[in-house]
């Protein structure tokens, strides 16, 4: 899957942020540096990786069976 800005926007958690868990997924360090966005635009991951990411994002979204 590739990340896009429409993505990440759409997976952040109820707080409007990301947490320690979904950075880690993308392989950004913790804590982020500032511009860590610009790292992980465009970049290749797992649609194991993506499925992970958005559900550490603790929103409520239906996701088909």
């Amino acid at each position: 899957m590739l990340v896009t800005n429409d993505w990440l926007l759409r997976w952040q958690t109820p707080n409007g942020g990301y947490n320690k868990k979904q950075l880690t997924l993308l392989g950004v360090p913790w804590p982020p540096r500032r511009g860590w966005k610009y790292d992980v635009l465009d970049a290749e991951i797992t649609d194991e990786a993506a499925r992970a990411f958005e559900l550490a994002s603790g929103r409520q979204e239906k996701y088909p069976s």
